[in-house]
């Protein structure tokens, strides 16, 4: 198979914490190669602990805004997110090829499957509901309210990049938490153009509640962190 015309190189890529580009606090970067020949696709900001830490506070900070956002409002989000992807769905199968060697197929599949997660998780938004109880005191009743629970961490494998980036942040995200994703190391750029799904949508939520993609090596902070 020969190679797509986007294999080209995508020159450096910064890590994106609070709804900005932010170059890692190590100063490094790794090459994100193409598993076919090993040309370079870009060069990615390495992630440290120190930048898990940043952008769990970014994602604090966001939190306290988009937890209060509507429901209508993140429906809405997630719906105009899922319509970008639909527009470049062609692009993100060749992205897919191009930067983890999905076969045609599996890669369409992927594409299809987050596209639908995103809608699915809209409409997530307004099933949030709540339970009315019995009470022992009469003339009244207990009720319960389900509320965000906050920063939510996610943890996104190599094999099938796109499809677990929109299931691991598509629901929490319709629920009002924010969310810090931790990308593989063998997709930053799919993550990337997720990214820019949630980032680009029209009068929609700030980009800061996008997912932060954080490649590098920062699984370890990631996986070990108690202040999600």
């Amino acid at each position: 198979m020969g190679k797509t015309p986007q294999a080209a190189d995508r020159g450096r890529r910064e890590l994106w914490i609070g709804g900005r580009h932010v170059a890692p606090a190590s100063g490094e970067y790794f090459e994100d190669l193409n598993p076919q020949d090993d040309a370079v696709l870009a060069r990615i900001a390495a992630a440290t602990p120190q930048d898990v830490d940043t952008a769990v506070q970014a994602a604090h900070g966001a939190f306290g805004t988009y937890g209060r956002t509507l429901a209508a409002e993140r429906e809405a989000w997630l719906s105009r997110a899922a319509g970008i992807m639909e527009g470049r769905r062609q692009a993100l199968v060749e992205l897919l090829i191009d930067e983890v060697g999905s076969p045609v197929g599996k890669a369409q599949f992927e594409v299809q499957y987050a596209i639908g997660c995103l809608r699915a998780a809209a409409g997530a938004a307004r099933r949030v509901t709540g339970q009315t109880l019995p009470s022992d005191t009469p003339g009244r009743f207990s009720m319960s309210v389900r509320q965000p629970l906050g920063v939510v961490a996610a943890i996104s494998p190599f094999n099938v990049p796109l499809l677990k980036n929109a299931k691991l942040t598509a629901t929490p995200l319709a629920t009002g938490n924010t969310v810090v994703l931790l990308t593989s190391e063998e997709a930053p750029l799919i993550a990337g153009d997720y990214r820019n799904a949630q980032a680009r949508k029209a009068n929609g939520v700030r980009p800061c509640r996008a997912p932060p993609g954080l490649p590098g090596s920062a699984g370890r902070r990631c996986s070990t962190c108690r202040c999600c």
